[in-house]
């Protein structure tokens, strides 16, 4: 963090942010701990999601991020542009779609797969079926040799 958000290693040291590390840094070495959880939609949520307008982009400040739109990542991501678009008057080269209500944005579009998309999907899933079997067998033949091997090496009374 040091270079990329120019700080001072000598006033504060090395600075790390990490998400779920593979082992916890010492706890001398900590500053602090946040832990976040994902969106619960309540009906709280949505009341309070139906006020947000009434304050967006009011006395310089903008709201954005997953609980603007439908609880995802990519709702994050639309709500930063829409406000650095409408709010800061970005210039991006693409147009996005942004879902500000979020009983707007519960419906998923809807796809019409063709004959041929529909035959490609069954092929993959006999394929995986096929694979799963393989598996299967291998595991149970593993362990028959196992058990036949231990009935062999065991000594006769």
């Amino acid at each position: 963090m040091n270079e990329g958000q120019n700080i001072p290693i000598q006033h504060f040291g090395p600075v790390l942010i990490t998400l779920d590390p593979f082992a916890p840094p010492h706890p001398l070495l900590v500053a602090g701990v946040w832990e976040f959880t994902d969106l619960g939609i309540s009906t709280d949520t949505l009341q309070a999601l139906s006020s947000l307008p009434a304050i967006q982009n009011k006395r310089g400040l903008s709201f954005c991020f997953s609980w603007t739109g439908r609880g995802f990542l990519e709702d994050a991501v639309t709500s930063g542009l829409t406000v650095a678009v409408e709010h800061l008057g970005a210039k991006v080269p693409f147009a996005f779609e942004h879902h500000p209500d979020l009983s707007d944005a519960t419906e998923l579009p809807q796809l019409h797969l063709s004959l041929a998309d529909h035959l490609i999907q069954t092929l993959l899933s006999l394929l995986r079926v096929y694979v799963l079997v393989i598996e299967i067998s291998l595991i149970l033949l593993c362990a028959l040799r196992d058990s036949l091997k231990n009935k062999i090496c065991l000594p006769r009374k």
